[in-house]
């Protein structure tokens, strides 16, 4: 039904105009076509149509849409959550900040507002940092207190699932169409990672349709 895209990091960083332009023309997308969100670590949705097409939006972590465009986000561990039913698609950057400041609430407040019932709805968390890597100190502990049972405690260290974490969110407010990647950012060198390399390089994930 849609295309479900994230580059890798043999398609270099992708905050380079020479590399977005190459993955892009690899597969089939216009650049014209598609619609991408400057990130700030928030939990602001946008709602965008052909109108936006070839712009960058500014200070939001996602973007939903009903028409026929393409989405993007980039991401570099944190996850990019791909959003998709009949009548919609959307995609979400999502870290630990913007999964406490309520991006998934503020995601089916936006599916609903575009006449779709959660239910009909899927999810794809795609690569991304996972429970084996994502450790977390006392601050976080405290602000995902709420979901102790994600936690692994391993050497005295405390670890979390985010992805599980999100899943938990779509399902409390009846998605229960969740997939999860396997894949971790931090684990497979095919993608940029930030935790493994503190670099500013990242990858571009992006949904449109399949035509």
């Amino acid at each position: 039904m849609y295309k479900r895209l994230i580059s890798k990091k043999r398609d270099g960083p992708i905050g380079r105009n020479k590399n977005l332009e190459s993955f892009l023309s690899k597969e089939g997308i216009k650049r014209e076509n598609l619609v991408r969100a400057n990130l700030v670590h928030g939990n602001k949705i946008t709602l965008v149509g052909k109108r936006e097409s070839g712009v960058v939006i500014q200070g939001v972590d996602g973007l939903m849409t009903t028409d026929d465009v393409f989405l993007g986000v980039t991401v570099a561990d944190c996850l990019p959550i791909y959003l998709f039913s009949n009548n919609f698609h959307g995609i979400l950057h999502a870290g630990w900040r913007s999964l406490w400041s309520g991006i998934i609430k503020n995601a089916v407040k936006k599916i609903k507002r575009v006449g779709e019932d959660p239910k009909n709805v899927e999810v794809f968390i795609g690569p991304s940092i996972r429970s084996c890597h994502f450790e977390i100190k006392e601050d976080l502990v405290e602000k995902f207190s709420d979901y102790q049972s994600y936690f692994e405690k391993r050497n005295g260290k405390v670890f979390l699932s985010l992805q599980k974490v999100t899943e938990n969110k779509f399902n409390s407010f009846g998605i229960k169409s969740v997939e999860i990647s396997p894949e971790c950012t931090y684990c497979n060198k095919n993608y940029f990672s930030y935790r493994r390399d503190r670099t500013s390089n990242n990858m571009l994930a992006v949904i449109g349709p399949n035509n």
